[in-house]
């Protein structure tokens, strides 16, 4: 995806993590991008630092060579050291209540950049999270729905954050596989690696904020983070959302509900200038420098939920898959087709040696003897492996 028209909407790629920042060239600034968030879980901490790029390149411009720190209030000094596109803290440590936090860059032309001085939030827990069959917009489907409530009345600002994880079994598999013998004849072998069963993930990349601040009472209440219509092939086996709940101050609340506003007002590629979103970095000698992101102190809870496709829809079965797929056959019992030839195969038994013996993508997924027509797909209809991985993660149940 790429953003163009207006400054502000790089801010969302920059929060789903996953593509290069951009700007429409006519209108390009040479910005610094500033992805910065640390939280009470006890571990090594990430920065990102990067410069804005034209709409025509592709490549991150990583701002590399930086010194980095974040300080307290107390004195103590957490240092980043550089590691391929992110900086990362040198020792594992997690925020305290009673600390004010500040990021420091210097980068090698010697500027100078440094944020508000932060606070630790309130901790707050996610009380449940719930997969609900629902119609949204004429779609049925199921809706993710987070549920918390703090009775301190101290949270107030949640974001929400998800990481989907979802088994994929393609449409054609089979057990055995077509292999090329010393006398150049085609056997059948059982496979030997997991090809039917793999496990792939998706991170979010939209911004679901809420606050309570006008409600009488501190509670999140389905409050809704996903939609998947029934027919996404993600629900189609087994499915799994772990959801992370950010408790925020008010300033990074503000900062992303502005940028939600911003990015659901229509297309992203609007004619309307909504201007440039101040952040709550600066160049400590140029002020007026714009600086793209924000320096996010804040708490952290999560929750994972595992649901079928039949668990949300009982005595339904999917036939969903993320390709379409067509077979192929292929005359075994033939060396070569005759010139002209103007049946339906598309091959012959030297068009099979020749792609296996050359690892051309073919995938068998006919009987386990082989007859006068072979049936192929490409890997990606018969082998998950090809596509995702066929290692289940260490959460899996």
């Amino acid at each position: 995806m790429k953003l163009k028209h207006s400054i502000v909407l790089i801010f969302i790629t920059i929060l789903s993590c996953t593509e290069p920042y951009v700007l429409e060239t006519e209108n390009f600034e040479d910005l610094l991008v500033v992805e910065a968030t640390i939280t009470n879980e006890y571990k090594k901490h990430v920065i990102k630092l990067f410069r804005t790029i034209p709409l025509e390149e592709e490549t991150a411009n990583i701002e590399s060579g930086a010194t980095v720190k974040i300080t307290t209030n107390t004195g103590i000094e957490y240092n980043f050291t550089q590691q391929n596109d992110s900086y990362i803290s040198d020792q594992e440590f997690q925020i305290e209540p009673s600390l004010l936090y500040t990021l420091n860059i210097q980068t090698t032309k010697g500027e100078t950049y440094i944020s508000t001085s932060e606070k630790m939030p309130a901790i707050n827990d996610i009380d449940e999270v719930t997969a609900e069959q629902e119609i949204k917009n004429n779609i049925e489907g199921v809706a993710i729905n987070v549920n918390a409530s703090d009775p301190t009345n101290s949270s107030k600002f949640y974001r929400y954050e998800f990481i989907e994880t979802y088994i994929v079994i393609p449409p054609f598999w089979s057990p055995n596989d077509i292999v090329v013998d010393t006398n150049n004849d085609l056997q059948v072998e059982p496979r030997t690696t997991e090809t039917r069963i793999c496990y792939s993930s998706s991170f979010s990349n939209t911004i679901n904020v809420i606050s309570t601040e006008n409600q009488t009472e501190d509670v999140v209440n389905n409050f809704n983070i996903h939609f998947l219509a029934k027919e996404d092939p993600k629900i189609a086996n087994r499915y799994s959302i772990l959801v992370r709940q950010y408790i925020q101050n008010s300033g990074a609340f503000n900062f992303y509900k502005t940028l939600k506003s911003l990015s659901s007002t229509g297309s992203l590629l609007s004619q309307v200038q909504p201007g440039f979103i101040v952040g709550n970095i600066k160049n400590v000698n140029n002020p007026e420098e714009k600086i793209v992101g924000y320096f996010d102190v804040t708490t952290v809870s999560e929750k994972r939920i595992f649901f079928n496709f039949e668990d949300i829809f009982p005595s339904e079965t999917s036939s969903s898959h993320y390709f379409n797929c067509d077979t192929f056959l292929y005359r075994s019992d033939i060396d070569e087709l005759p010139p002209g030839y103007m049946g339906p195969e598309v091959g012959a038994k030297n068009d099979i040696i020749y792609a296996i013996t050359n690892n051309i993508s073919i995938y068998y997924s006919g009987d386990p003897t082989i007859g006068e027509n072979i049936e192929l797909v490409y890997p990606y209809c018969g082998d998950c492996s090809s596509f995702s991985s066929n290692i289940a993660p260490d959460f899996w149940q």
